[in-house]
């Protein structure tokens, strides 16, 4: 009898393995368009930046928001996000004719696990997801309440997998609570460079490194008080940034900025070309996430998207833009 069984549990060892989302929750996510701008004349450029679309998100399920990094596949077929308090989601964007964000289909969730195939522990401390790269085959997933970095083997996404832990430098190791690793990027030789939100010394904050045997630092000059908060690479190999900046007179503001891939080496002050400024009378939100593609007609395209920090005098917001080359 049990080698009848055998093969049905190989079976369902292998579809945790190669099929792990399928475990996952689904969830309902409803979508309203947003414009540009918030005023009445119609508008579809900002800096260098060509309105794609945006999506007013929201979820009667109580876990959903908070979202702080995220990745798009190379179809924009799915979107994946991470949220401050250790879940994920995997969401399909809709488009319309024209190719432009129009909605959103079906969507899930889960719950990050840690080296033991355990849910991460409730709150910020261990949950705290704020950067995510694919590398390697694998998802590295940076954290910024207990610093760290973990890696997630793909199937898919592989988040639903157990995690491995990934080295991190002792300088990484010691960004403040609150202040680490806010944005990754794979590049397009193999490194991986990474961005902490502080601390700001010299009109610059911590940047990283890694070769793929050792990491080795670098900075990133700041602009205007604004600081990094998502990054990924572009199509061409050049690495765009989103940026945020907030007071209790503008609120939040954001900024994306392209660094060229070239100036990116070991204890460079990275500099780079600031695309667009978002703030009023154009969309404006606590944005913390950033991932690009390629469109259809080789078009660059970059998706943005706000942590709500559960208040509700937040949004989450997602947003499409091309740059205009």
């Amino acid at each position: 009898m049990l080698r009848f069984l055998a093969p049905f549990a190989l079976a369902l060892v292998l579809l945790g393995t190669f099929w792990p989302d399928l475990l996952a929750q689904q969830i309902a996510v409803r979508a309203k368009t947003v414009a540009l701008s918030e005023d009445t004349e119609p508008r579809t450029v900002v800096g260098r930046l060509i309105w794609r679309g945006g999506l007013l998100l929201s979820s009667s399920d109580d876990a959903f928001g908070g979202l702080s990094a995220l990745a798009v596949d190379g179809a924009g077929a799915e979107l994946t996000f991470l949220s401050d308090e250790g879940n994920w989601y995997i969401v399909e964007p809709l488009y319309d004719a024209q190719g432009n964000l129009a909605g959103v289909g079906e969507a899930r969730r889960g719950r990050l696990k840690n080296a033991s195939d355990e849910p991460l522990p409730e709150g910020k401390m261990w949950g705290d997801s704020e950067s995510l790269t694919r590398w390697n085959g694998s998802a590295l997933i940076g954290f910024e309440g207990r610093t760290r970095i973990l890696s997630y083997r793909s199937g898919g996404t592989g988040l639903s997998q157990a995690a491995k832990p990934f080295p991190i430098s002792e300088d990484i190791e010691k960004l403040p609570v609150g202040k680490g690793l806010e944005g990754m990027a794979t590049l397009s030789d193999g490194r991986i460079l990474a961005f902490a939100e502080g601390p700001e010394r010299k009109g610059a904050r911590p940047a990283f490194l890694f070769d793929g045997q050792a990491w080795t630092n670098l900075s990133l000059s700041t602009i205007d008080g604004f600081q990094p908060t998502g990054a990924d690479t572009l199509p061409n190999g050049d690495i765009v940034l989103v940026e945020r900046r907030f007071s209790i007179f503008t609120g939040f503001e954001a900024q994306v900025r392209r660094i060229p891939s070239e100036s990116v080496r070991p204890g460079a002050r990275l500099e780079g070309e600031v695309l667009a400024t978002l703030r009023e009378p154009y969309v404006r939100e606590n944005f913390e996430g950033i991932s690009a593609r390629s469109g259809p007609d080789g078009e660059t395209l970059i998706y943005l998207v706000s942590d709500d920090n559960f208040i509700p005098l937040q949004d989450t917001l997602l947003v499409m833009f091309e740059i205009a080359e």
